[in-house]
């Protein structure tokens, strides 16, 4: 009897453990649930889908004049003509117009607005993968008489530059000129006289970078080749000075400014690899944070601000690029669930080769999360190595390599599909990449 009253006690202790056991996963279910509709409701309240623009393109200009949004020129697919195209977009009827186009159609230009004229500057008139083909061409779009006037070239041709407008004058800044020259230069443009002149270049040359105004600095954000820089640049001295880095490598991002942070929206370390995160600068305090992420991920969208909220338009999903017609609005002003400092890659990624199909060369990005050696090879399709191009110990972070289509003796190879291969003691990913001859 005393044994069965012991052998009950026992039971109704696994009972209520048991109980206990089930009421914490049951709370712990309940808590990750509410979280995962917390963070989806917060997503939905950031970001709402627009009426997509009438043309597909990326590799755009977007400016604002009186609370309309404008999207210039563009490309829409390798080999095909670029754009000429002019759309304005109404965000308080959300609606699309088309309107006259510009004289030279082009992809990758700088732009930027002076007392409510848009000045598109340089770009390329083509778009076939590994060339450049960057001009000096600067023409005005006026919105209120629809009409375009051509005014002087810029002193050098060059595309995927970026521009910003203080105090009335422009400042163009870094790109990629004719023969694949990446450019530190900086070129000033006066509208008042129609007179060009030249200032600081910046530390760091770069293409694909973005740039924004911020109590009359101008901050250089990011590069094509994976950079992270930030620079901030003095009108007032003609003076540059480094600034916190982006947390990732990024180029061909979207950037906005409100309430004096700058916000950058997609793009990525690599052109195959888009990003659809969205981090926010502080450049009073001088750090950077991360923001809900875009719906869509894509590099060469363009971006704009209107009463204080941002629209990422346009861009291209991935390598070789697509035309999207995409229009997403996000509101700063709602709290974002992560609103993080990120300071090292969350896992370790090998990222598509850029350009490809290549010839005579190509990059290709990796991040690793953790100090690790690692080895990069390219190898054919037999799987046999034809060279390697890293093996060391690597601190965290990200890393670009060129690959200039030799083997392991410094001859060149023959065309065709190669593969290229990450590894290391926790990680192994392999890619193909097309050299072309």
């Amino acid at each position: 009897m005393k044994e069965e009253k012991t052998m009950k006690k026992k039971y109704q202790i696994l009972c209520n453990v048991n109980s206990i056991l089930i009421s914490v996963i049951l709370i712990l279910f309940l808590s990750e649930l509410l979280g995962f509709t917390s963070l989806c409701l917060a997503q939905s309240k950031s970001w709402t889908t627009k009426t997509r623009m009438l043309t597909g393109r990326f590799w755009l200009s977007c400016e604002v004049v009186d609370g309309k949004i404008y999207t210039i020129g563009g490309a829409t697919r390798d080999g095909a003509p670029t754009l000429a195209t002019v759309e304005e977009y109404d965000p308080i009827s959300d609606t699309w117009t088309s309107k006259q186009d510009m004289p030279t159609r082009r992809r990758s230009m700088a732009s930027a607005v002076v007392e409510g004229k848009i000045y598109t500057i340089g770009g390329d008139p083509n778009f076939r993968i590994g060339v450049t083909t960057g001009v000096r061409t600067l023409e005005v779009y006026d919105p209120n008489t629809d009409t375009w006037t051509q005014k002087t070239d810029m002193p050098t041709a060059r595309e995927a530059a970026s521009a910003s407008a203080v105090n009335g004058i422009i400042y163009v800044m870094g790109g990629v000129a004719p023969g694949g020259v990446f450019l530190r230069n900086v070129e000033a443009y006066d509208p008042a006289t129609d007179t060009w002149s030249t200032k600081a270049p910046m530390l760091f040359a770069r293409h694909a970078l973005s740039t924004a105004v911020v109590n009359g600095n101008i901050y250089a954000m990011g590069g094509g080749r994976g950079e992270k820089y930030v620079e901030e640049y003095d009108p007032a001295t003609d003076s540059w000075t480094t600034k916190a880095s982006m947390l990732v490598g990024n180029g061909y991002f979207g950037t906005g400014v409100v309430n004096g942070f700058i916000y950058t929206m997609g793009g990525g370390s690599s052109p195959g690899s888009p990003y659809s995160r969205v981090f926010a600068y502080n450049p009073s305090a001088n750090k950077w944070s991360e923001k809900t992420a875009m719906p869509t991920a894509r590099f060469g969208l363009g971006a704009g601000v209107v009463n204080g909220k941002i629209y990422a338009i346009g861009g291209a999903p991935g390598w070789p690029p697509s035309p999207l017609a995409t229009n997403e609005e996000y509101n700063p002003a709602i709290t974002s669930v992560e609103n993080k400092a990120i300071n090292n890659p969350a896992s370790f990624v090998l990222y598509q080769n850029y350009p490809n199909p290549f010839n005579p060369e190509t990059r290709i990005g990796y991040e690793i999360s953790k100090p690790i050696r690692v080895v990069l090879r390219v190898m054919n399709l037999l799987g046999q190595e034809v060279c390697t191009l890293v093996n060391e110990d690597k601190p965290v972070g990200f890393y670009e390599v060129i690959w200039d289509g030799k083997n392991h003796h410094g001859q060149r190879v023959a065309s065709g599909v190669y593969l290229y291969r990450l590894e290391s003691k926790d990680f192994v990913q392999t890619r193909k990449m097309i050299l072309l001859q």
